[in-house]
């Protein structure tokens, strides 16, 4: 037997690494298709065996089915049965339940309650859950989310609401909420400015217009700050009716948030609670475990996704606190705005006092008096309609407190959670690699709850200042409204009886009296303005450590997870090097024991070493060592003997002709020539040596293109330094060495310059690029900063605007003040007092002083809110042109992940058409009666016969591939510069409509799940060779050479892949956007005018969070978002 395998290995040997190449690379037939042709596809060809169920169940189970698998597969046939009988069923069961348990984090409640009673009910309604029972509860909860949104809507909304209600359809619901609610706010938000085009002062109406002629981007401004600058420059002549417009708006943006806050905090309860019980029980099974690594190891599994559980629920609980701050500023702003609304109505009443006065004393007054009353009377009205706006922003700011508190509760749950799951992984110590992933999940979890538990604290203080606030501002409304009402009486009765003088001065004393607690009504409402808008200023500071602190934690996740993604992939282009040392000295061992004779070690050795490939990121790779895994022992013996070299080396060709696919046209070319060569070695040379070699020009061109685009002093000198080289390895070193190196450290000092120049966001955005991977340092220099330095503007916009509001209603405070104090003068003269009267006429004086100060005030706040307006605008300028760089060199990343697929599918489908003609031989000599090992000679030479029967082909598609490669260059034409690479699609470059529901079919989820690894192999070994197609896209090499985000990206189209097939479907449906707290509340980032990019974030957030939008901080997604 050992000749006739050496004997087969010599002659095939040279001839396999020779003819062994991909079949025809072409896009996997959708399974819709497939079905409608009546075939029925099977991406992943296997043999009718007992193994071949195991590898099946590998191949789609969640990750304690396929670390069961593993072990059975290199186990006896007793141990097949007994995975199939036992251990299958019960780890499906609790993959599910992991599955379930990491979705309560971001299930609304319908979802939440079913979930948990399937959870309590056993394993039959676990079942039945997955298969279906999720369906109703999902829809449910984006009605509930649909109404929500709604209920603080404006018209347009609630019809927009209101037609997806009727509709009852998830896609329906969802499209409301992911899109047409922006559209709707946007309508509405136009409708509020074009109402103050007829209430509102004249420089409010004049910035209101110029809004409505600009983008709805400057709509959302004018709402937000351009208002309040135009009402400091209206000062007496703006309204109260603009007031109380803006009381009743904020109080329902309070409300939005406090929704959300509530949500979010629920979420966070409920799932911290399911992720505490999840550690309890992996630590109580961890510890009965002992030493059996095993159970250890599958105990363990469970610690870190509990942990990873609680780690979730500990951000939904900062989300929690987050939205509650929010929603605590929103009823500050409420409250800054009522107040000012119970200034103008004190001074309404202090002027209708006043009028009062002088009417009653002489006639020609009447017309001042009855324009006093109405102004009075319409005052009390607005002040009264602004009161129960103040108060609605004050219920809110309660349920934000309590909101608060429900996320502090989530906090010391998921504290808990993560303290269970560290015992775990102690526990679980026989078990190293699995116990010390726990532990690190563990790890991650504290921290997590650590920040929920103080940004909850915060939270709750902010809410309940800000609540007292609204209902100071309330009370001062409702008293100013009371005041008014009696000062307009007091002018409608000095007009009925005008020029009588009948009990003047009395009556005047009295008058002038209330007009006196009138002005102070007034002037302590803008004092509690002013305290209210510090304290909103404070909640905006916290909110902004809260999520720098985050962010921080999360930048330094992503550098250890990017040194660890690189250094699997940095230089490995040849499978075998890709290959892990422990399983090539597996497979050097079992090749020993195999030609030694030592057939029972061999096949051990031989299974253990295929399993090491049974995820190997080549497609011929995995599928030889899934059959020979799913066959007897001579198909172990034919795989260590010849297929797995011959697998490698096809997917070495694989890799050629995916290079050939992304690359430029020189490069292109040495790839077709190599595919096309008749040497054994020549794919092999150019996948180590001839590709350098052939990008030496478009290297050189790339270089001069990075130094004449404001290269820093560290990247200039490695330029300069490369190019004065001129050799393949000085300029392949710059860009595998020093580049990145130099960039980084030009960035670094930039960074550093920033966070001593720059305002609170650029500098909190600035520290934590600095603890984050290359990349979002990079991102951070060339975009971000600039749209830091649009939020640091805008703050100080802001707060300039709002100064200068307050400073306005000041002055009229004061005018009240004034107006009241002349009341009392005269009412000091009707009683002959002139000392009285002169120092009420002293007092009148200095209040018209302190009115006059308080206009200057509001002037200038004014003119700076403009000037920062101004500064915005430029930052905002240069945002928008550093992001149109960005986008090329983002759509070239995404367009290389994108082309990894369609590699990925093109190579599955290759090597599944040999497998299943190789099948079809082995099953044709099994039913003539052959032995296993003739059924494995059959097998292993029909793979070789297709490999040869379609080495024309690869060779024709790689010339293909240079023909389009240099079409694309001489006309010009990017192919990455299109819509479709926005970002990364499950379907690669193809078009969407042709996607299929992977998760429907257990088949199609093995082939999403071997895209996911395969296509992540090729954008290593292809990546930055992507930035060569167009030169212009390789200036921001920097980044997307970098292919940890990208593999990420082609992971995350597949949500809800990880925890297997029978849960898949729920997993994706689960992570809908359509459910997230960032698509069912407003965010701060996220006005009328802006609809979420979630697609751009995801790959990041994947790593961080099981949440797509809502596990990372805001900030960690600025930084990795570089489309703005």
């Amino acid at each position: 037997m050992q000749t006739s395998f050496w004997s087969r290995r010599r002659v095939l040997g040279a001839l396999a690494a020779a003819t062994a190449v991909a079949a025809t690379p072409s896009v996997l037939i959708p399974a819709t298709a497939a079905a409608a042709e009546g075939t029925a596809p099977e991406p992943v060809p296997l043999p009718d065996t007992e193994r071949a169920k195991v590898v099946r169940a590998w191949l789609t189970g969640g990750k304690g089915v396929k670390a069961a698998a593993a072990v059975a597969l290199y186990g006896s046939d007793a141990d097949i049965q007994t995975f199939l009988a036992e251990t299958l069923p019960r780890q499906t069961v609790d993959d599910n339940r992991v599955a379930i348990v990491r979705s309560l984090d971001r299930a609304g409640k319908g979802l939440r309650r079913e979930a948990v009673a399937a959870l309590e009910s056993g394993d039959a309604a676990i079942a039945a859950f997955l298969q279906d029972g999720f369906k109703p509860a999902i829809l449910e909860d984006l009605q509930v989310a649909t109404t929500t949104v709604s209920s603080t809507g404006g018209k347009a909304v609630v019809r927009s609401a209101n037609a997806a209600l009727n509709a009852a359809t998830t896609p329906a619901l969802t499209t409301f909420l992911t899109d047409s609610q922006y559209d709707s706010r946007l309508e509405d938000t136009r409708v509020q400015v074009t109402t103050m085009l007829m209430t509102a002062g004249p420089e409010v109406r004049k910035y209101a217009s110029r809004a409505l002629d600009g983008a709805a981007s400057d709509v959302e401004w004018f709402i937000e700050t351009g208002q309040h600058i135009a009402r400091a420059r209206d000062q007496e002549s703006a309204t109260i009716e603009e007031l109380v417009a803006l009381v009743e708006r904020e109080g329902k943006r309070a409300e939005q948030e406090t929704n959300l806050a509530v949500e979010a905090s629920a979420r966070a309860e409920t799932a911290a609670g399911k992720a505490k019980e999840a550690a309890e029980k992996a630590a109580a099974e961890a510890t009965a475990a002992q030493n059996d690594v095993q159970k250890s190891g599958a105990a363990a599994r469970k610690a870190a996704s509990a942990a990873k559980g609680a780690a979730d629920a500990a951000r939904n609980a900062i989300n929690a606190s987050n939205a509650a701050v929010s929603a605590s500023r929103r009823a500050s702003w409420a409250a800054t705005g009522a107040a000012q609304a119970a200034s103008k109505a004190g001074s309404a009443a202090a002027a209708a006092y006043k009028a009062a006065i002088a009417a009653s004393k002489d006639a020609t007054k009447t017309e001042v008096a009855k324009n006093a009353a109405v102004a009075a009377r319409n005052a009390a009205a607005k002040a009264r309609s602004a009161a129960k706006a103040a108060d609605k922003a004050a219920i809110a700011g309660d349920a934000s407190a309590t909101a608060g508190r429900a996320a502090a509760s989530a906090a010391r749950n998921a504290a808990a959670a993560a303290t269970a799951a560290a015992q775990a992984a102690v526990a679980a110590g026989v078990a190293q690699a699995e116990a010390d992933e726990a532990k690190r999940q563990a790890a991650i979890a504290t921290a997590a709850a650590n920040r929920a538990t103080n940004a909850a604290s915060a939270a709750q203080a902010l809410a309940g200042t800000a609540a007292a606030a609204a209902r100071t501002a309330r009370d001062a409304a409702n008293s100013a409204a009371d005041h008014a009402d009696k000062a307009a009486t007091a002018a409608e009765e000095a007009v009925k009886y005008a020029g009588q003088a009948i009990d003047y001065a009395n009556k005047s004393t009295a008058h002038a009296g209330e007009a006196v607690k009138a002005a102070n009504v007034a002037t302590k409402a803008v004092t509690d303005a002013i305290e209210v808008e510090k304290n909103a200023r404070a909640a905006e500071a916290q909110t902004l450590e809260q999520d720098k602190q985050q962010a921080m934690e999360e930048a330094q996740l992503l550098a250890s997870i990017e040194a660890n993604d690189l250094s699997d992939v940095r230089d490995k282009r040849l499978l075998a090097e890709r290959t892990a040392q422990e399983t090539k000295d597996l497979t050097t061992r079992a090749e020993q024991a195999l030609y030694s004779g030592d057939f029972a070690l061999a096949g051990t050795l031989g299974r253990k070493a295929a399993i090491g490939r049974i995820d190997a990121r080549g497609a011929w790779t995995r599928q030889a060592a899934q059959h020979a895994l799913a066959g007897s022992d001579d198909d172990i013996f034919a795989w260590i003997d010849l297929d797995r070299a011959l697998a490698e080396a096809q997917d070495d060709r694989e890799t050629a002709l995916h290079v050939a696919t992304v690359a430029a046209p020189q490069i292109a070319e040495a790839a077709q020539l190599a595919l096309a060569s008749s040497s054994s070695t020549a794919v092999g040379d150019f996948l180590t040596i001839g590709m350098k070699k052939a990008s030496d020009e478009e290297l050189r061109v790339a270089i001069v293109k990075i130094l004449n685009d404001g290269a820093g002093k560290a990247v200039t000198e490695a330029g300069n330094k490369a190019l004065d080289k001129n050799t393949t390895e000085s300029l392949n070193y710059f860009f595998d060495h020093d580049y990145p190196l130099a960039q980084e450290e030009d960035d670094k000092v930039l960074a550093g310059q920033l966070i001593t120049t720059g305002g609170a966001f650029t500098k909190a955005y600035a520290e934590v690029a600095l603890e984050g991977p290359a990349w979002m340092l990079r991102n951070f220099i060339s975009v971000v900063q600039f749209q830091t330095a649009q939020f640091d503007h805008d703050t100080a916009t802001h707060v300039a605007a709002i100064r200068g509001a307050i400073a306005a209603a000041s002055k009229i405070a004061y005018q009240a003040q004034q107006n009241a104090e002349l009341a009392s003068k005269a009412a000091a003269e009707a009683r002959n007092d002139a000392q009285k009267a002169q120092e009420w006429a002293d007092k009148a004086l200095d209040s018209s002083k302190k009115a006059d100060s308080y206009a200057d005030e509001a002037r200038a706040n004014a003119d700076a809110a403009d000037k920062s307006a101004a500064d915005a605008q430029a930052s905002a300028d240069k945002a928008k042109a550093a992001a149109a760089t960005a986008r090329g060199a983002a759509r070239t990343a995404n367009y290389a992940a994108n082309k990894a697929i369609d590699s990925a599918r093109a190579a599955l489908k290759s090597s599944a058409d040999a497998q299943a003609s190789a099948n079809a031989a082995r099953a044709a000599k099994l039913a003539a009666q052959a032995d296993a090992k003739e059924a494995a000679a059959a097998y292993s030479d029909a793979k070789r016969i297709v490999a040869d029967k379609h080495r024309a082909e690869v060779a024709a598609a790689a010339k293909a591939a240079l023909e389009a490669a240099k079409r694309d260059r001489g006309n010009g034409q990017d192919p990455a510069d299109n819509g479709r690479n926005n970002q990364v699609n499950p379907n690669g470059t193809k078009d969407p409509a042709d996607s299929d529901e992977w998760w429907n079919d257990a088949q199609w989820y093995a082939d999403a799940a071997n895209a996911v690894s395969i296509g992540a192999g090729f954008l290593a070994a292809g990546c930055t060779l992507a930035g060569f197609v167009f030169p212009p896209a390789f200036a921001a090499a920097g980044f997307f050479a970098e292919v940890s985000v990208g593999a990420s990206a082609i992971s995350t189209v597949f949500t809800g892949i990880e925890h297997g097939f029978t849960s898949s479907e729920f997993g994706w449906s689960a992570a809908s956007t359509g459910l997230s707290l960032v698509t069912f509340g407003v965010s701060k980032a996220l006005g009328a005018a802006a609809k979420p990019a979630s697609t751009l974030v995801k790959p990041v957030v994947g790593k961080i969070a099981g949440v797509v939008e809502d596990g990372a901080s805001s900030i960690t997604r600025d930084l990795y978002r570089l489309i703005s």
